[in-house]
């Protein structure tokens, strides 16, 4: 059976055709490498149905008791939105005019596996769709998903392969410095043996309520991580043979609509992954000079030439303060003068977040003090989730600073403290990425002390 997952941007070309991605084309089930069914959704959208697939609908609809008005009606509109389709030897095949009319489709659409089928969106219906809907998510899954199948909290990215990367001996103490949902905590509790200790740090509060993990091996600390060495020193820790950190903000603090660390749905604007702390997205938007604004945005956003951006955001805050994400999207998409999709706004939306927790500076204060505090081959294994973090990551571990330069001391001899135990950063797999879409930009680098 085919299994389609993701999200995928594609392009209709000047005909009207669209390529399927490779992704997708590569799990079709034979019988439909040549031909597709493409029926009307219920939605602005379209269904795309591997032939098996349709099979089914098909009798359900054929089943249907045409000396039935009501059933009638459903059956005639239902056989009336469906077309078949042929793909050419590239996997192109022409949409029909009344496809596209339906969903209003221009050049940008995107493509959203959903299990057995295939939804064909256009750029901005689909973009709009989320931010409208999304808040619901976490509701209708409590409602219609056992729990059971899902990790309620946050499934932990890169699971095996960071585990693997400490290097993990029995009697050894590690410190897991992002909780988050207790995933890799746990992994490495089962490695460990009586003499073994794990002192896990989550500045969220809720991360370590929810905690189920009931091991003497280990200790739950609230803290930010760039403090790590107060709390091990209190408890007479000089060295440790590991240090994990997982950089990604959380499932649960992404999906609690409360918390505003999303631009979909409607909420107002935080992004504190500590809510005792003063500073949230609100005041940086509505309190913030025009220099700090620019400079968050592009050294923590990648957004090119911002300044004609923040003018009119402070402009607009001048009228009414911005207290919403909706709000805020509102006044973005009025200075792009269009629905602006979700890559730019999570942008945009990164940007405040790292600047709301102080994550760069953070990051480097807790990566200088692994050099004190690992003991010599003990492991620094870090998983960061954009260029920004892995870049600073990937100069700590090759060249001991955060420049792509060694530090040298005063002879002019380099400073170097780590062996690059990976070469190349190691990324999820395409079935982890299938099961947990937020893992795809997840990139690990493994260090050494030497």
């Amino acid at each position: 059976m085919a299994f389609f997952t993701g999200e995928h941007e594609c392009k209709l070309d000047a005909k009207g055709r669209l390529t399927l991605p490779s992704r997708l084309k590569s799990v079709l089930p034979a019988a439909s490498m040549k031909n597709i069914i493409i029926r009307k959704g219920f939605e602005p959208n379209l269904i795309l149905y591997p032939l098996n697939e349709f099979q089914n609908i098909y009798s359900r609809i054929n089943s249907l008791n045409e000396f039935s008005s009501e059933q009638r009606k459903l059956k005639r509109n239902l056989f009336s939105s469906i077309s078949q389709v042929e793909l050419d030897s590239n996997g192109r095949f022409l949409l029909p005019k009344s496809m596209v009319l339906h969903c209003n489709l221009d050049k940008d659409v995107i493509l959203v596996g959903m299990g057995n089928i295939i939804e064909l969106w256009s750029a901005k219906k689909y973009g709009k769709f989320l931010i409208d809907d999304s808040h619901e998510f976490s509701k209708l899954a409590q409602k219609y998903l056992d729990e059971s199948v899902m990790m309620k909290y946050h499934v932990p990215v890169l699971l095996n392969e960071s585990i693997s990367g400490l290097s993990i001996k029995p009697e050894g103490t590690y410190l897991d410095l992002t909780y988050g949902g207790g995933g890799h905590s746990k992994k490495i509790l089962e490695k460990l043996g009586a003499k073994g200790k794990l002192i896990s740090f989550d500045r969220d509060e809720s991360a370590l309520s929810n905690s189920r993990t009931n091991n003497s091996n280990l200790e739950l600390i609230k803290s930010n991580f760039k403090f790590f060495d107060n709390h091990i020193k209190e408890r007479g820790i000089d060295k440790v043979d590991g240090i994990l950190a997982d950089l990604g903000v959380s499932s649960h603090q992404i999906d609690k609509l409360e918390r505003g660390f999303t631009y979909k749905g409607d909420t107002k604007l935080d992004m504190r992954m500590n809510i005792r702390d003063s500073l949230d997205a609100a005041e940086i938007i509505n309190t913030y000079d025009q220099e700090k604004l620019e400079s968050i945005f592009f050294n923590y956003g990648n957004i090119l030439k911002p300044r004609n951006i923040v003018r009119e955001i402070i402009k607009q805050r001048e009228k009414k303060r911005i207290l919403s994400n909706t709000d805020f999207i509102i006044i973005l998409n009025q200075i792009f003068k269009k629905e602006i999709g979700y890559k730019l706004l999570s942008k945009f939306f990164q940007a405040i977040r790292i600047e709301v927790n102080d994550e760069i500076n953070s990051l480097k204060i807790m990566l200088k003090k692994s050099i004190e505090f690992l003991n010599k081959k003990g492991r620094l294994v870090i998983i960061s989730y954009h260029s920004l973090e892995d870049k600073i990551v990937k100069n700590f571990i090759n060249k001991s600073s955060f420049s792509s330069d060694y530090n040298k001391d005063m002879y002019g001899r380099k400073e170097e403290f780590f062996f690059r135990v990976t070469k190349k950063p190691i990324v999820p797999s395409r079935e982890e990425v299938k099961i947990n879409p937020r893992s795809r930009s997840a990139k690990l680098r493994i260090g050494e002390r030497l």
